[in-house]
């Protein structure tokens, strides 16, 4: 039988230390040895083999739960699955993005989970602190299994919607793309997919409708900035369990209502929609543009239906979509199977690893190596551009001190970085 040990510390003990922690299992710390993999859960009931598919994959380790909503995922150590010890860690100032505390329990586990809460919250307490690199690490140094519920589903995409500023409908955002509530950040937190794959996460898609938002995003981020970045969405109550390979399977109660999306700019070509402030746009063939392709998978209890990324021919249980917009709004009819076998939907033009902006952090001046003619632009954290150069050595003394979303636009592929200038 295995030890219990149980504490709950106190509030007010911990508040002054910036967070407030459950912790369930035993206090000695797990040497177990991970299995990578991702799992993303659209929030309210977590379907429970997603759960044990995710657990599973700790191999017995200790298990840290982040959240910003006052939750408790002690639960977690008794789902019959075997785990070392749970804790559950929830910021109540921006200390917690400074503590040693959260930063050992973090790079000691086997396990990280990023639970429900607000998005804009896990920005406010981690973004640009040293938890944020421990969670990265964990991710791509480490290669531990990562999930995220709710909020931290949408904030483990690397292209993320931050709410800053309040949400915005579906039908406001197709109807004006460049709202100011339209905040969407990008490589600047998490980086769950390494510095040069982007992908953009909706929770609670279903809850309300927020197909409309998700398209939106994609079509803001390719009209203004270039940037072709797939997406998923996930309805609640359904998760996305994601294998190295590639493989995704959709867990959920209800196969007619528990739904996973995989969403990309159609593999065959096309324009980016014309985007202007306050203008409902148009994304649609019958203007020229192709439409958005869109696997849908229902959820299953034991996760039996699949996809696998950039091979439509490798699926269980699929249907197939076409997303288009006119005039603000969205349209879904159903399109064929097999449409972008083998090839790898939207990451292909984002990635050249060679390409190097140096130094980083900068101060007056950025060298981009092996890019002779790039176009270089420079992006603040909101997705505003403050400088453009086609230059190999780039005046910067002009930008602030901060953080900056670097584009290097060369022979047709787009290399993304994050720089700061100190």
């Amino acid at each position: 039988m295995r030890k219990l040990l149980l504490s709950l510390i106190l509030p007010l003990t911990c508040f002054a230390q910036g967070y407030q922690n459950y912790f369930t299992g035993n206090a000695t710390n797990s040497t177990a040895v991970p299995t990578n993999a991702k799992c993303f859960m659209g929030g309210g009931t977590m379907p429970g083999g997603a759960v044990n598919w995710i657990l599973n994959k700790a191999n017995g380790g200790d298990v840290v739960v982040l959240c910003t909503a006052f939750n408790n995922y002690s639960y977690l150590y008794n789902t019959g699955v075997t785990v070392n010890s749970v804790e559950t860690i929830i910021p109540t100032s921006a200390e917690a993005g400074t503590s040693q505390y959260i930063i050992d329990k973090i790079n000691n586990a086997e396990l990280l989970i990023l639970g429900e809460g607000n998005a804009w919250d896990f920005i406010t307490y981690f973004r640009n602190t040293p938890v944020e690199d421990a969670i990265n690490n964990h991710i791509n140094v480490k290669s531990a299994p990562v999930a995220g519920i709710g909020a931290g589903m949408s904030v483990l995409g690397s292209v993320y919607y931050t709410g800053q500023y309040g949400h915005i409908t579906s039908a406001d955002a197709l109807n004006n793309p460049l709202h100011t509530n339209m905040t969407v950040s990008f490589t600047d937190f998490l980086l769950p997919y390494g510095q040069y794959s982007m992908l953009y996460t909706e929770s609670s898609f279903n809850s309300p409708d927020r197909r409309g938002r998700l398209v939106a995003v994609m079509a803001k981020l390719w009209g203004t900035l270039g940037l072709k970045i797939p997406a998923y969405g996930c309805n609640e109550n359904t998760a996305m369990c994601i294998e190295p390979s590639g493989t995704v399977k959709v867990y959920g109660a209800n196969p007619a209502t528990d739904f996973a999306y995989f969403v990309t700019h159609n593999c065959h070509g096309s324009m980016a929609p014309p985007i202007t402030f306050d203008v409902p746009f148009t994304w649609s063939a019958n203007f020229g543009h192709k439409p958005l392709y869109v696997v849908k998978v229902p959820g299953t209890s034991n996760g039996a239906n699949y996809f696998t990324m950039g091979d439509d021919d490798n699926n269980s249980g699929c249907t197939f979509e076409f997303w288009s917009v006119e005039n603000g709004q969205l349209d879904v009819t159903s399109a064929p199977s097999g449409l972008c076998s083998g090839i790898v939907l939207g990451n292909s033009d984002i990635s050249v690893k060679e390409i190097k902006a140096v130094p980083n952090p900068f101060n007056d001046f950025v060298e981009i190596n092996n890019a002779d003619g790039a176009v270089v632009s420079f992006y603040d954290i909101t997705g505003k551009k403050l400088l453009e150069s086609r230059e190999s050595k780039i005046n910067t003394s002009a930008l602030a001190s901060g953080l900056y979303i670097v584009h290097i636009a060369h022979k047709g592929n787009v290399t993304v970085k994050k720089m700061v200038k100190q």
